[in-house]
């Protein structure tokens, strides 16, 4: 059998910035491992080997090798192992303003990456192999007590430049993009367009012409995930844009579609990890 590891560590850019976090694992997986999350960060991942796919909001990718997940802060996603087995993925954890002090930023087309573009990029064989020998390069660097912080950074600096070569003339993500199936395209989009507005499942079922039963077993088989907890996590994800935009925690809690406060707060914790009142400190 092959030999698991975690191989992790911190890029520093500045020393006012914080660092962006790297993670090289191979591990052992299996699809309850896995659960619906919202990140506070920027994050890229790169797949490498297994037997999964990726949501991300209304879309869900097949993947193969060195296929590359750009996720924003805002963004409902998991992996989704499609059986037991090893898995191979490179991550970085990247805060919005860590390259402000580059005019531009060479994050600002990832971050601001038009409203519905898709969120994979697949390069050619000859682009692929050299990111991932970067990827091999940055972990190198942290493996065995190495802090090799220059070629760390460089290293992270040349497989942005190429994500961001990644991108088509107006921001749209370049790949080959596999779409949910038709069925469970329809429930995304309508949760994506009725968040704050759904508060049962029964709704969902009603407005698609499906009885309840095969709507959750559908949802449930294709997402690995039920789909209240989607629907949760959708809202809480609405609720951070608000509270982004300078909304109060009480007015986040009704306007993304949750009637009583103290359960906002509870479920905003469970997704995000901190408080709604946190959160909007931080």
């Amino acid at each position: 059998m092959e030999n698991e590891f975690r191989i992790n560590g911190n890029i520093n850019v500045l020393g006012n910035s914080l660092p962006i976090r790297f993670s090289h694992h191979k591990t052992i997986d299996s699809p309850e491992k896995h659960i619906l999350h919202i990140n506070n960060y920027l994050e890229i991942y790169v797949f490498v080997s297994g037997n999964h796919r990726y949501i991300v909001e209304n879309s869900l990718y097949d993947l193969k090798r060195g296929d590359i997940v750009i996720i924003n802060p805002h963004q409902v996603h998991k992996a989704l192992p499609l059986g037991e087995g090893m898995y191979e993925r490179f991550y970085f954890l990247v805060y919005e303003n860590t390259f402000d002090f580059m005019n531009p930023s060479p994050l600002k087309s990832l971050i601001y990456k038009s409203h519905g573009a898709e969120n994979l990029i697949s390069f050619d064989e000859k682009t692929r192999e050299r990111v991932l020998m970067k990827l091999y390069e940055i972990s190198d660097s942290f493996c065995g007590g190495n802090d090799d912080q220059l070629n760390a950074l460089g290293c992270f600096m040349q497989i942005l430049s190429e994500i961001n070569k990644g991108f088509g003339v107006e921001g749209e993500i370049k790949g080959n993009i596999t779409h949910a199936p038709a069925l469970l395209k329809k429930i995304l989009s309508y949760v994506a367009e009725h968040t704050s507005e759904i508060e049962t499942t029964a709704e969902i079922s009603t407005a698609l012409g499906l009885s309840p039963q095969y709507l959750s077993s559908y949802f449930s088989k294709n997402v690995g995930t039920p789909l209240k907890n989607y629907i949760q996590a959708k809202k809480i994800a609405y609720a951070k844009d608000l509270l982004d935009r300078g909304s109060d925690v009480t007015s986040a809690c009704y306007e993304c579609g949750f009637n009583d406060c103290s359960y906002f707060i509870k479920i905003f914790k469970k997704y995000v990890g901190v408080t709604p009142f946190v959160y909007k400190k931080g």
